[in-house]
């Protein structure tokens, strides 16, 4: 039975692949390798096995992270440091105006500002996990928001890793792909793992993705990413409306009006055919606008 909604990835050949996947020459030694949930050992012994630096892993129930501090050798346990309770509820390192800034601009002119808040830990971190399905989303978008965060090689149902690597005019392009190709600068889903390879087997496919993301400089008053995950949630919460709908249902018709004529949009589009700078150029409009109404 699975616990806590997991699936325990067993068969070699895809932990292998994952192994493959890590793309350790996009970090130095000062990176700490990450894993959430880790389960019966056979990711985090083989990750283990291959980092000189060593992992810290974050086990939410208490027997099988004993279980596996039974089973690694002792060299292997000497490099692990585990972390036994719910990762969503880490303390963060910093609150607030004390956080660190910085800014990743992938598109001209539209930067973005990301908190070094130290969501999983305290300096530069990778995250490789086969995460449980039901955290997943939360796990990859806390992730995304700190800038300590380099990037991820993390297993999730098929379903949600396309739609952090869907493209623009896609079906499945949504606020999660906006999201993350707004602070990442490669996307890729990897390949796709069957049920068979699970102990229990999901009732869905499952995939790995990885999400690199674009390096950082010095914060200017950009808007931050929760600015933008404001605006996609008013853009992407009815896909069927025009997008011009569903934002003049929180903004004044003159400012929609006005943005649609600045970036020659057609007002019958929907939201799922924008490009991302579109999305962050709405960001930085959401901020000038509230920053207008509490002037």
């Amino acid at each position: 039975m699975a616990l806590l909604g997991q699936h325990f990835l067993h068969d070699a050949r895809y932990l292998e692949q994952i192994l493959q996947s890590i793309p350790y020459e996009h970090f130095g030694d000062h990176v700490q390798m990450v894993e959430i949930g880790v389960g019966l050992g056979d990711l985090t012994t083989r990750l283990l096995g291959r980092l000189p630096k060593g992992l810290l892993a974050y086990e939410v129930d208490s027997k099988l992270a004993q279980r596996l501090k039974v089973c690694l050798t002792p060299s292997l346990l000497a490099r692990l440091k585990l972390v036994v309770g719910d990762v969503m509820e880490r303390k963060r390192v910093k609150d607030g105006s004390q956080q660190e800034k910085y800014q990743v601009e992938l598109f001209k002119g539209y930067p973005l500002a990301l908190s070094a808040w130290g969501f999983l830990h305290d300096g530069p971190y990778f995250l490789v996990s086969n995460l449980p399905y039901y955290i997943a989303t939360p796990i990859i978008t806390q992730a995304l928001r700190d800038s300590l965060c380099l990037g991820m090689v993390v297993m999730v149902q098929a379903q949600v890793g396309i739609r952090f690597c869907a493209s623009s005019g896609s079906s499945d392009y949504g606020a999660l792909s906006v999201l993350a190709s707004s602070v990442c600068n490669q996307r890729s889903l990897l390949f796709e793992v069957p049920p068979s390879a699970f102990n229990p087997p999901p009732k869905v496919q499952s995939a790995v993705i990885r999400l690199l993301k674009a390096p950082l400089g010095p914060d200017f008053g950009a808007p931050s990413l929760e600015v933008l995950e404001s605006v996609l949630k008013i853009c992407f919460k009815a896909n069927r409306k025009t997008l011009f709908n569903n934002l003049k249902s929180t903004y004044p018709l003159e400012w929609v009006q006005a943005f649609f004529a600045k970036h020659q949009l057609n007002p019958t589009l929907r939201p799922h055919q924008l490009n991302p700078i579109h999305y962050l150029g709405l960001a930085h409009l959401s901020q000038n606008f509230t920053g207008e109404q509490h002037g």
